[in-house]
């Protein structure tokens, strides 16, 4: 047994999850509240799992999330999910970030679009293309490369069964 420690009845009850419905395609200003790194399923790489907030111009308060590749055995599964780790800091006018803390909480424009269900998933957002928020310019990256990891990290987030990866044409 369990106790609560607290009156069950003087909380309003949870009803269930929130509008998880695809908000439509377009431009949005958005901000990251959460993002952490993680293993992949198989144990072979790692991703950055993370969350986004839109603020409007319209759907203010739904969320977006989105899985960065970072580590993989893949070569092009990693640059696609580096890329958009790339786009992402420098619309956050962060080109040299070395880490997703260097990412929260700041705004940004990006395109969003609306990829189809597949099995029992059904159809979601996609961050397509990242832009620095209005009025903002993004940065541009130094022109020293930044040191990367020499040992292979995990990264890439498993996908529904049949749906096909960018990285496996």
């Amino acid at each position: 047994m369990a106790r609560f420690g607290f009156n069950a009845g003087e909380y309003e009850p949870d009803t269930g999850p929130g509008n998880y419905e695809p908000i439509p395609d377009g431009e949005y200003q958005l901000m990251c509240e959460e993002a952490e790194e993680k293993r992949t399923a198989a144990g072979t790489g790692s991703y950055i799992k993370a969350k986004f907030r839109v603020l409007g111009p319209t759907n203010a308060g739904r969320f977006i999330w989105m899985n960065f590749n970072i580590h993989n055995p893949s070569a092009k599964a990693e640059e696609i999910g580096r890329k958009q780790v790339s786009g992402w800091a420098r619309a956050c006018g962060r080109a040299n970030a070395g880490d997703t803390d260097e990412l929260v909480n700041l705004p940004f424009s990006a395109n969003v679009t609306t990829e189809p269900g597949s099995g029992s998933y059904g159809p979601q957002n996609r961050i397509n293309g990242f832009k620095a928020a209005d009025g903002a310019k993004p940065t541009p990256a130094a022109t020293a490369p930044a040191a990367v990891a020499s040992t292979p990290a995990p990264a890439t987030a498993s996908k529904p069964a049949g749906k096909k990866a960018p990285w496996d044409d």
